[in-house]
């Protein structure tokens, strides 16, 4: 009951702050495992996939976040995955492929972060769990109408206007081995997917105008 409510109120609050609504069709299988990657420019970009995806996320987030007292209760109600900035760790990415492996829908942005710890041409991880999976990634990207806040706080209370894109899923070919090579070109495909997509339509088409 929590959880349902949660998301209920999630909803509320991002059609009242950001302006956008449950796209129709809604833009992910009803069911099976997704790997759904997303450009990041504002904090407040896993709300937004949280009210327009139709579907529960599960995030992977920086533990700094991921320790915080409100988020944390929050983050592991949802199921979120803790991860360090500071480089590979197998626990996570174990945590992503027993999720996918579930059904669930598992959340990536894959430059890392908006600021320092932002890495434009991606994290090999992302293709890796790709091809490790064999699950369908739909890519997406989010254009707000001015720039956001640095601070989470700053961030939720400043009202802006969200455009949020849903790409087609792409299914990447297992490759004859799963070497890093592979691995790059598969975070690649995915980031490219991402760039084209806001030369798309918008598909938030509940959003209020």
């Amino acid at each position: 009951m929590i959880f349902k409510l949660l998301i209920a109120a999630n909803r509320l609050y991002c059609r009242v702050m950001f302006r956008v609504g449950n796209p129709i069709p809604p833009p992910l299988p009803m069911s099976g495992p997704v790997l759904l990657v997303s450009d990041h420019t504002s904090l407040t970009d896993p709300l937004v996939l949280f009210a327009t995806a139709g579907r529960p996320i599960r995030f992977l987030m920086a533990r700094e976040f991921y320790a915080l007292p409100v988020v944390n209760w929050i983050s592991k109600l949802y199921g979120n995955i803790p991860v360090s900035r500071s480089g590979f760790e197998v626990g996570p990415v174990r945590a992503m492929l027993h999720a996918l492996a579930q059904g669930d829908v598992v959340g990536i942005f894959p430059e890392g972060g908006i600021d320092k710890h932002r890495k434009e041409e991606g994290y090999d991880g992302i293709g890796f769990v790709a091809l490790k999976s064999g699950t369908p990634v739909v890519p997406v990207s989010i254009a707000w109408d001015r720039p956001r806040p640095s601070n989470l706080l700053r961030a939720m209370v400043t009202p802006a206007r969200a455009t949020v894109r849903y790409g087609a899923p792409l299914v990447l070919g297992a490759p004859a081995g799963r070497t890093r090579g592979h691995a790059r070109a598969a975070t690649d495909r995915i980031l490219q997917a991402i760039r084209d997509l806001p030369s798309q339509a918008p598909n938030d088409i509940m959003s209020k105008r």
